[in-house]
C-alpha cells in the first residue's frame, strides 16, 4: 500500500496493494518484456475529471462537412480546429485516414506528435448509428424520431433524455431504462407513466415519489413497496387520491410546490446507503450484477473492475467513464467493445488499442485516430505485424522517458472547452479555475440569438382542443415563438412533437431551458463520491434492540448531509 497526495488537488488518497497488482497484471507485453503501468500522481477523482473532460456529450452545433460542405449537426464547434465530416463522407470511400499517417519522432513527444495527427485526419460529426429522423442526438444508436437525447440505445419519440434505454415517449429524464410516458424522472426502471420521481422500479401512475417499487397510484411517496393509492405516504381511497392531487397537478404553481413539499417529506424516512442489487463484495452506487467492484457508479454485470462510471460488461478492468464491453481495460471513456485497450476515447469495437481516439472495427493501433478496419498501425502509418511489434517497445520506452507513459491524454489537447463537456456537470468549475488547471474554455456563444418578444406559456388546459376554445391558436403561438428561460434568461423553442404530448399527457410546458432541466435532474443524484460511515437506525425491533446499529459502509452520502441513512439490513425492516 502506498499513501499518496494528489498533484492536481492535493487531496491525500491510497494505491492499495491489490492495485499495484493491476498495474503490473494488465501492462502490455512484447518481446517477453513487460511494460507496467506506472502508479498514479493524481486521485481517482481528478483521473476521471480528465477523462470527462473529453466528452461532449450534449452540446450540438451546425457546421459544414469538411469534404462535401454540406451543413451538418456536430459535437465540434465552427471554430475547432478540426476536419469533421458528416456521416456520409466519414464512412464513405472518398477518403483513408492512413494518409495522413506519420512516422514516430523520438526527438519529440508522443502526446504533441498525436494532437498533430487529431487536426489532420478526419472526424465523425456525431457518435452513433442506426438513427432514424433523429438528427440531434448523440452517443445514441437505434433511435426513432428522438431530439437532444444522449447516451442511450432502442430509443422512440423521446426528447431531452441522457442514457436512456429502450424507452418510448418519454421526456426529459436521466438513467431510465426500459420505460415508457416518462417525464422528469431519475433512475427509473421497467415503469409506465411516471412523473418527477427518482429510483423506481415497476411502477405506474406515481408523481414526486423517491425509492419506491411495484407501486402505482402514489404521490409524494417513499420507501413504498407494492402499494396503491397512498398520498404522502398515508393511504387514501381512490376517489380521495384523486381529489388531493388535483390540488398540485392542475397548475405549474402545483408542480413547484409539490416538488418543494415531497423533498422534505423524504426527509424524514430512513435512506439506504447504496443501491446495490445482486452484487458482491463491492462499493458505490447504482450497480446491479456486480462481484468485486470497488468504487463504481451506475454500472451493471462488472468484475474485478475499480474507479468507474457510467456502463457495464467490463473485467478486470480500471478508470473508465462510459465504457462497455471489454476486459484488462485502463484509462478507457465514451467507448464501446474494446477488449485489451489501454488509454483510449470514442472507441468504437476496437480491441488492444492504446493511446488512440475516434476509431472504429480495429486491432492492435498504437496512437491512431479516424481509422477504420485497419490493424498493426502507429500515428496512423501502417506496419507489418513484426515492424508493429519491433517498434511499439521502443515508443513505449521513449514515453516512460518524457513520463508520459501510463498518462490519459492531456487535458489541453482535448477538443473541446472544459464547459463544453460533461466533467463541467460533474466538477463545475468558472473560467480562471478551468484556464488554472490546464483545460481549454468555450467563449464564443453559437446559440440562438434572439432579442424580439417571448412567448409566454399558458397553463397546459388552455391548449386543449377538449377544454379551450382557443386552443388551436395557443398551439401555433407556443410552436413558433421563443421561450425565455426563467433561470438562465436563455431561448429556447417547444417541438410540435413536444407540445402535443404534454397535451395528451396533462404536464405544464416547461419554464426552463433544456440545458437549466437537464443540470437540475443531476442535483437529484449524490455525487459519485465515497464515505465511510456508520448506520444511523436506532429503531427497536431490529437486530440491535434499539441501541444504534454497528454495521458500517461505504455511501455518497456525505456525513454532513440531513439525510438518515441506513444498511440495507435496517433500511428493509424499515419499508412500508
Amino acid at each position: 500500500m502506498q499513501n499518496k497526495t494528489c498533484k492536481q488537488c492535493s487531496t491525500d488518497f491510497v494505491i492499495e496493494d491489490e492495485d499495484l497488482e493491476f498495474y503490473v497484471k494488465v501492462g502490455p507485453e512484447f518481446g517477453g518484456k513487460k511494460f507496467p503501468i506506472p502508479v498514479p500522481e493524481i486521485c481517482p477523482e481528478c483521473r476521471e475529471q480528465k477523462r470527462m473532460a473529453w466528452r461532449n456529450e450534449n452540446k450540438l452545433y451546425k457546421r459544414k462537412c469538411y469534404l462535401c460542405s454540406e451543413e451538418m449537426v456536430s459535437v465540434y464547434s465552427p471554430d475547432k480546429d478540426v476536419k469533421v465530416c458528416c456521416q456520409k463522407c466519414f464512412w464513405s470511400d472518398k477518403w483513408d485516414a492512413v494518409d495522413v499517417g506519420r512516422s514516430f519522432d523520438f526527438e519529440r513527444p508522443f502526446f504533441e506528435q498525436f494532437d498533430e495527427l487529431l487536426k489532420e485526419t478526419k472526424l465523425i460529426s456525431l457518435f452513433g448509428s442506426n438513427n432514424e429522423n433523429s438528427e440531434y442526438v448523440n452517443q445514441e444508436t437505434d433511435d426513432n424520431n428522438c431530439y437532444l437525447c444522449f447516451g442511450g440505445h432502442f430509443n422512440e419519440n423521446c426528447y431531452y433524455c441522457t442514457f436512456s434505454l429502450e424507452g418510448r415517449k418519454n421526456i426529459d429524464n436521466y438513467w431510465v431504462w426500459k420505460n415508457e410516458n416518462l417525464y422528469e424522472c431519475v433512475y427509473v426502471m421497467d415503469s409506465y407513466n411516471c412523473f418527477y420521481s427518482t429510483f423506481l422500479q415497476n411502477c405506474r401512475d406515481c408523481y414526486f415519489c423517491f425509492d419506491c417499487t411495484g407501486c402505482s397510484d402514489c404521490f409524494g411517496c417513499t420507501n413504498l413497496e407494492r402499494k396503491r393509492y397512498y398520498f404522502f405516504n398515508r393511504e387514501y381511497t381512490k376517489e380521495e387520491y384523486q381529489k388531493e392531487i388535483k390540488k398540485y397537478l392542475d397548475s405549474y404553481e402545483g408542480i413547484e410546490r409539490a416538488k418543494k413539499e415531497s423533498q422534505e417529506h423524504f426527509l424524514k424516512y430512513p435512506r439506504r446507503f447504496a443501491r446495490l442489487r445482486n452484487c458482491e463484495n463491492s462499493t458505490g452506487d447504482a450497480l446491479r450484477g456486480c462481484k468485486n467492484v470497488k468504487s463504481a457508479f451506475f454500472f451493471e454485470d462488472t468484475e474485478d473492475s475499480k474507479f468507474g462510471s457510467i456502463g457495464g460488461f467490463l473485467k478486470d478492468s480500471y478508470d473508465f467513464y462510459a465504457v462497455g464491453w471489454g476486459e484488462r481495460c485502463y484509462e478507457c471513456a465514451s467507448s464501446i467493445k474494446i477488449p485489451g485497450s489501454f488509454v483510449v476515447t470514442h472507441n468504437v469495437e476496437s480491441s488492444n488499442c492504446m493511446y488512440c481516439a475516434v476509431v472504429f472495427n480495429n486491432n492492435d493501433l498504437f496512437g491512431c485516430a479516424g481509422l477504420v478496419k485497419k490493424q498493426y498501425c502507429i500515428l496512423n502509418k501502417q506496419y507489418t505485424r513484426e515492424e508493429y511489434e519491433e517498434l511499439l517497445p521502443k515508443i513505449i520506452e521513449h514515453m516512460q522517458k518524457t513520463g508520459e507513459w501510463g498518462q490519459f491524454f492531456p487535458i489541453k489537447y482535448s477538443f473541446y472547452g472544459y464547459n463544453e463537456t460533461i466533467a463541467q456537470e460533474y466538477y463545475p468549475l468558472i473560467r480562471d479555475e478551468a484556464i488554472k488547471y490546464g483545460y481549454k474554455w468555450q467563449d464564443n456563444d453559437f446559440g440562438i440569438k434572439y432579442d424580439g418578444p417571448f412567448y409566454e406559456p399558458k397553463d397546459i388546459s388552455e391548449y386543449d382542443p377538449k377544454i379551450s376554445p382557443n386552443a388551436q391558436k395557443e398551439i401555433e403561438e407556443c410552436k413558433t415563438g421563443i421561450l425565455k428561460c426563467e433561470v438562465l434568461g436563455k431561448p429556447y423553442k417547444i417541438l410540435p412533437q413536444e407540445l402535443a404530448q404534454y397535451i395528451e399527457r396533462n404536464i405544464q410546458i416547461p419554464r426552463k431551458h433544456p440545458d437549466q432541466r437537464h443540470l437540475e435532474r443531476l442535483t437529484r443524484l449524490n455525487p459519485m463520491k465515497l464515505w465511510h460511515r456508520q448506520c444511523m437506525c436506532e429503531e427497536s425491533g431490529h437486530d440491535h434492540d434499539g441501541n444504534r446499529c454497528s454495521v458500517e459502509f461505504e455511501t455518497t452520502y456525505a456525513p454532513e448531509r440531513p439525510e438518515i441513512v441506513y444498511c440495507e439490513n435496517c433500511y428493509q425492516k424499515s419499508v412500508m
